[in-house]
């Protein structure tokens, strides 16, 4: 994901996800400031609800990201240490090719 700002930022993330079982799965990754993430993906109709919590339970989030056509997904998500936010945000992702 590249964010186009006056100084552009990139994030890159490596996601190990278990083939779909019915609407949800199992996804694993690992994120140099979090640690290993263990999470959940469901989806339901034009929506992908994604729920994770870190190896050792410190860190915890939710995303949620709805499909408004075949190249943009509207995503919105936050995540917390312990009971203190971390962030949140809410971001159009755009397909480029």
């Amino acid at each position: 994901m590249k964010l186009l700002l006056d100084n552009p930022i990139e994030f890159h993330n490596k996601y190990e996800i278990t083939p779909f079982n019915k609407e949800h799965t199992g996804w694993q990754s690992y994120n140099p400031d979090l640690g290993t993430l263990i999470g959940k993906f469901m989806i339901i109709e034009n929506t992908i609800i994604s729920t994770y919590v870190s190896q050792n339970g410190e860190y915890s989030g939710s995303e949620c990201l709805v499909k408004t056509s075949d190249a943009i997904y509207k995503a919105k998500g936050y995540a917390l240490k312990g009971d203190e936010k971390l962030s949140s945000w809410s971001v159009d992702l755009i397909k480029v090719e």
